[in-house]
């Protein structure tokens, strides 16, 4: 078990929740769960008159382990595999098209591991079970293309299979949540639709003549390289068997150690961690909330709890005969900024009140507040030193009013000793350079516990607009303590975070607000790095982006308009200048900025956030587009054709030239590269992907119909 929270409601019942390790299933879990709770009973080692029996539980969600994203992408495929085969019947059709799903698999997940994208397990399994409804969907086009074989009948089973296969696979396959396998469904479909648009009008269009006599190419040299890989596609279709596994096993070992690659520093276990729940309804729950200590030592383990809250009011709970209280302060606004928490708490540690927490308390009021947490050495005196505090307070901040005491007891596990501060302050100047990357600093403060523990309060003030967050877990090898651990919820509020120290090691998280657009991955490398400076390892760290909306995604609403009113004048001028007409360039304009759309909102859903300068890049990238062949301009259009080997080996050759010009920009440092990297992610990742789309999907949305002989 990875932590246990224990929670008791107020009423005759315990509510305990259990985070497992990664790799860890609920089964295991739970069983892990209730043999540790027979065996305490077993051996009388339970609190009189309780009887923990699990009365509701809540089913987990995900199991994020390496495990389970091998899982999720084999059954992708396999499913996708034997959709296609059962629809088209055609063995040689298949085996041509599966050399390429595994090589396109490899390079999407390379894009991601380029342009640091993390994907949780269920978004890569929507996104691998996609390619069966696409190709279930290209392989009816298909038949719509043959008039005279297709009826009504046949095509609406196609697509009626091809919709049931999508609504069901959530629940045939176990990948995942509904929720996260939609959102790699969606992005799956939206990337096969914009990419396919975008590399098939790059690459078509003007030149047809020009390039007939070079087989659609302009170069004799690229015409022949055309043949030959023409040539080795043929050799796999209709090789021998062991030729086409071997290939096909290679190409399988290629994806799983680029899956390795892009998830080498990206931890399973922090998309959702492993979380069920029930309530213990027994008389004797309060029996075990008053001996909570020894019971967690019981039935945790090897797992240290690091705080739990007890929504009771209970005076007889003290910490080192040191009883807490919690209480509001209102605030006027305008006050509650660093510099004044910094002022007020000094002006308390000068008045003797040792051992006080500030903390943001948004709740306090409508005008912001603070939330301030006392400890005294005596019950009866509390509510007295809680009076002082205030007025104390109000004379030194104008604190305006006190909401009162919370009926809320709060118990950290504290130690007897502990380092100094000092220790810590020259070690951390290491991290205040490196979190120069994220626009803020570390404030430290320190005060003296009755009990003459030293804590120490490590705060990063947030920029203006936080882009993400980066969390800190590891491991030391020594003081000053053994763990950073217990990432904890991901919230999006910048409220400071607290380094504590406990009677084990134990620290909380660091947190760190990065400034927009800061590369998260350089910044959490650079944190590990200070780190592992004064004796903490790091463990694990994940890069969480803030915004997941198409609303935040896209930001104001001058901004869109700005952008595709520049689309459109993009298209419109070159348009005229090549003597198309205003109307198709203004169709091709309006489908460039809906597929954008589109594409903000499927990143959003699926935990991307598009900042400006990446809708910026994709739009002025669909520009480029529609002036290079413009979409309503196709090979097709006559009913002319490039053939299957020429189409792969040209997309092959755009991606290739296109990541030349790409690679120099992941190293470029400071605001060039922040600007440029959403650009970069644009074209790599989506020129990689459109390779599948354009070999297998868009060919046949496009086909045209049965070709009449001509004299």
């Amino acid at each position: 078990m990875r932590a246990t929270e224990v929670y008791y409601d107020g009423a005759e019942a315990l509510r305990i929740t259990v985070r497992g390790k990664p790799a860890v299933s609920e089964r295991a879990l739970r069983e892990a769960v209730t043999s540790q709770i027979g065996w305490l009973r077993a051996n009388g080692q339970m609190p009189d008159g309780l009887n923990v029996e699990p009365v509701e539980e809540l089913r987990v969600t995900a199991v994020q382990s390496r495990r389970s994203l091998q899982r999720a992408i084999v059954i992708g495929a396999l499913a996708a595999l034997a959709l296609f085969f059962a629809l088209t019947g055609s063995a040689r059709a298949l085996w041509g098209r599966v050399t390429l799903l595994f090589g396109a698999w490899g390079a999407v997940l390379a894009a991601l591991w380029m342009t640091t994208t993390p994907l949780s397990v269920p978004t890569l399994g929507g996104m691998a079970l996609a390619i069966g409804p696409l190709l279930a969907l290209s392989y009816a086009r298909r038949v719509l293309a043959r008039r005279d074989t297709a009826t009504p009948i046949a095509t609406g089973a196609l697509f009626g299979i091809t919709g049931i296969m999508i609504a069901l696979v959530p629940w045939l396959f176990a990948v995942g949540t509904v929720a996260d396998y939609y959102r790699g469904l969606l992005l799956a479909f939206a990337l096969a639709l914009v990419t396919g648009i975008l590399i098939d009008a790059m690459w078509a269009g003007s030149g047809r003549k020009r390039r007939a006599a070079a087989g659609g190419w302009r170069s004799r040299s690229a015409a022949w390289l055309v043949a030959r890989f023409e040539q080795w596609r043929r050799a796999v279709a209709t090789g021998p068997w062991p030729a086409r596994a071997l290939l096909l096993l290679l190409m399988a070992s290629a994806l799983l150690a680029m899956t390795a690659l892009h998830y080498r520093d990206v931890p399973l276990d922090v998309y959702r961690p492993l979380v069920f729940e029930w309530v213990a309804a027994s008389p004797g729950a309060r029996a075990l909330a008053s001996e909570d200590a020894r019971m967690e030592r019981l039935l945790v383990g090897e797992t240290a709890v690091r705080h739990r809250e007890l929504t009771y009011f209970d005076p007889s709970r003290t910490l080192d005969g040191q009883a807490l209280v919690r209480a509001r302060l209102g605030v006027e606004p305008g006050k509650d900024n660093p510099a004044w928490r910094e002022r007020l708490l000094g002006q308390l540690f000068r008045a003797g009140l040792n051992g006080l927490h500030l903390l943001a308390d948004p709740d306090a009021n409508d005008a912001g507040g603070l939330q301030v947490s006392v400890h005294a050495s005596d019950w009866p005196g509390l509510l007295e030193l809680t009076g002082r505090v205030a007025e104390r307070a109000r004379a030194a901040s104008g604190v305006v009013r006190i909401d009162g005491v919370i009926d809320q007891v709060e118990r950290y596990v504290l130690g007897t000793a502990g380092p100094r501060v000092s220790d810590f302050v020259a070690p951390l100047s290491q991290i205040d350079r490196a979190l120069t990357l994220a626009e803020g600093e570390i404030v430290l403060g320190e005060w003296q516990r009755p009990s003459g523990q030293t804590q120490l309060r490590v705060r990063l003030d947030p920029p203006p607009e936080p882009a993400g967050r980066v969390l800190i877990a590891g491991e030391s090898r020594g003081a000053p303590a053994r763990y950073l651990r217990d990432l904890g919820e991901l919230t999006r509020e910048p409220v400071p975070r607290w380094l504590r120290l406990d009677e084990d090691g134990y620290v909380a998280p660091l947190e760190v607000i990065p400034a927009p657009y800061t590369d998260t991955r350089r910044l959490a490398t650079e944190l590990m790095r200070a780190l592992d400076g004064i004796g903490l390892a790091p463990r694990q760290y994940v890069a969480v982006s803030g915004r997941d909306d198409i609303a935040a995604a896209l930001g104001p609403a001058w901004r869109v308009a700005l952008l595709a009113g520049l689309s459109v004048a993009l298209v419109m001028v070159w348009s005229g200048w090549r003597g198309s007409t205003v109307r198709s360039g203004m169709f091709s304009a309006l489908v460039a900025l809906g597929v954008t759309l589109v594409t903000a909102a499927a990143t959003g859903a699926a935990g991307v956030a598009p900042s400006p300068p990446y809708l910026v890049g994709l739009i002025l990238v669909f520009g480029l587009a529609v002036m290079q062949g413009g979409l309503l301009g196709s090979d097709s259009a006559g009913g002319a054709r490039r053939p299957f080997g020429r189409r792969v080996l040209d997309t092959i050759l755009v991606t290739l030239i296109m990541l030349v010009g790409i690679l120099p920009l992941r190293v470029l440092p400071g605001a060039a590269g922040a600007l440029l990297a959403p650009l970069a992610q644009v074209v790599s990742g989506g020129l990689m992907v459109g390779l599948v789309v354009n070999l297998l999907f868009l060919p046949a949305f496009s086909a045209p119909g049965p070709r009449r002989r001509t004299r």
